[in-house]
């Protein structure tokens, strides 16, 4: 019949009681507290207080007198008791103690030192006489005395050195997720500029370009208007009011919109405003010191006027890259009131961007370039 391996589990204070019972030797009850007593007196130091060597045991327990001397290799039994104890009851869970070989045993210390600080009371208990015997000149400190000042100085440096780097590291990754978030946003912004734009652009893609024909009219009887239209000076003033980067003029002789265009500079010193004209000098007729006047409040604002005295005949407004009026009339009082005068405003973007084109050559040539 076969016998079953005894599931392993940790020692306990009853299996080193049964040291030595079947044989009664007594004396290896003795063991465990002297492996205790090295571990303490060694200063608890792993790899070197908790390993002991037979023939040191033997001494010991020959010296206290718990037993004759040993016969040559008679000394094997005293640590190997431990171990037949601990293979036959599997008490891996885990070893008290391995054979080095050599005579010299580890001890699984200092896992097991409070299961022989247990061992030890019991054993003052049980023993009375024979404890007597081991420590006739006194006991060793058996507890673990408090850490010496510099090591609890040294242990709290490192506490508060963990902590700095702790601290370090969280307001590190604290910088590092406001970046992020900061980025996040930021894509976010130009993901929502972008969504607008690109409806704007589809909107104004597939809105069809609009035409209107505009004219100046002092007497239109026969019309619903009434006996004046005024629509290209309107169409004109609605233009500025939509401007924002750049307005390009074509005009013989200028008088009115100076005050428009010069609180448009003043508003927006970024837009760009050019006045192609003949100048003061080409203006005709009683407004012609009207004209001079205006050319020089423009000029201190820093609206760009340049000057084709010759050959300049055409009427033009441009805004931005978005609309433009051509129409037979100067931007001045008699021909924008007094005269009948007629054009077309258009957004189509072929024809502002070919009214650009025109008048970019124009203002080249004007400037000699």
């Amino acid at each position: 019949m076969t016998t079953r391996e005894k599931p392993p589990r940790s020692w306990r204070v009853d299996d080193l009681l049964d040291l030595g019972e079947k044989g009664g030797v007594t004396y290896l009850k003795a063991i465990p507290v002297l492996m205790l007593q090295r571990w303490v007196q060694g200063g608890r130091e792993e790899g070197v207080a908790n390993h002991v060597w037979t023939e040191e045991l033997a001494k010991r327990l020959v010296s206290s007198g718990l037993v004759r001397p040993f016969k040559p290799k008679g000394t094997s039994n005293v640590p190997a008791a431990l171990i037949r104890i601990q293979n036959s009851r599997n008490l891996t869970r885990p070893r008290l103690i391995e054979n080095k070989g050599g005579g010299i045993f580890w001890v699984n210390l200092p896992y097991y030192e409070s299961l022989l600080q247990d061992y030890h009371q019991k054993y003052c208990e049980l023993y009375p006489k024979e404890y007597e015997k081991l420590f006739p000149e006194g006991e060793p400190e058996w507890k673990s005395p408090s850490p010496p000042k510099v090591r609890a100085e040294r242990e709290a440096e490192r506490v508060l050195a963990e902590s700095e780097a702790r601290d370090g590291i969280q307001s590190i990754l604290a910088t590092i997720e406001q970046a992020l978030r900061d980025r996040q946003q930021a894509v976010e912004r130009l993901t929502e500029e972008n969504q607008r734009l690109q409806a704007q652009l589809e909107a104004r893609t597939k809105a069809a370009p609009e035409v209107s024909f505009v004219h100046t009219s002092p007497g239109f009887h026969r019309s619903a208007y009434g006996t004046t239209v005024t629509s290209i000076k309107d169409t004109i003033r609605d233009m500025l009011k939509r401007a924002e980067h750049a307005i390009r003029i074509s005009t013989r002789q200028m008088d009115m919109f100076t005050d428009e265009l010069i609180d448009l500079k003043r508003r927006n010193p970024d837009i760009e405003i050019t006045v192609l004209s003949r100048g003061p000098s080409g203006a005709e007729g009683d407004r012609k010191r009207l004209a001079g006047r205006a050319f020089e409040r423009m000029k201190q604002a820093g609206i760009k006027l340049p000057v084709e005295k010759d050959t300049l005949h055409s009427r033009l407004v441009v805004i931005d890259a978005k609309e433009v009026l051509v129409s037979s009339a100067d931007l001045d009082f008699t021909q924008l009131e007094g005269e009948f005068n007629a054009g077309i405003w258009t957004n189509n973007l072929d024809a502002v961007t070919e009214a650009i084109r025109y008048f970019d050559n124009l203002l080249g040539l004007s400037q000699g370039n």
